[in-house]
C-alpha cells in the first residue's frame, strides 16, 4: 500500500511540473503569437471585429488553444512511446 502511495505522490507532483511548464511556455507561445499577429494590422483587426472588439478574449483564446496544444502532443507523444515499448521486436 506504501509503494502504491508513493508511486501516486510521484505521478501527481509529475503532472503538476508538467502543467506548471506547460502553463508557462502556452503564456509564451500566446502572447509571440499575438505579437506576431498584430504585425498584420489588417488581420488583427479582422480578428478583434470576429470577437466582439474585445483583445481580451483573444489573449484568453490564443492561451487557452496553445495550453490544449501543448497537452495534446504530450499525450501523443506517451501513447507513440507506449506503442513503441509494446511492440514486438522482430
Amino acid at each position: 500500500m506504501k509503494d502504491f502511495l508513493a508511486g501516486l505522490k510521484q505521478s501527481f507532483l509529475r503532472e503538476f511540473l508538467w502543467l506548471f511548464g506547460a502553463l508557462i511556455v502556452a503564456l509564451l507561445l500566446s502572447m509571440g503569437l499575438h505579437q506576431l499577429l498584430e504585425v498584420s494590422t489588417a488581420h488583427y483587426e479582422m480578428v478583434v471585429q470576429e470577437l466582439h472588439h474585445n483583445e481580451t478574449t483573444l489573449e484568453v483564446l490564443l492561451f487557452v488553444l496553445c495550453l490544449v496544444g501543448i497537452y495534446l502532443t504530450r499525450l501523443v507523444v506517451a501513447a507513440v512511446s507506449m506503442l513503441a515499448d509494446t511492440a514486438p521486436v522482430e
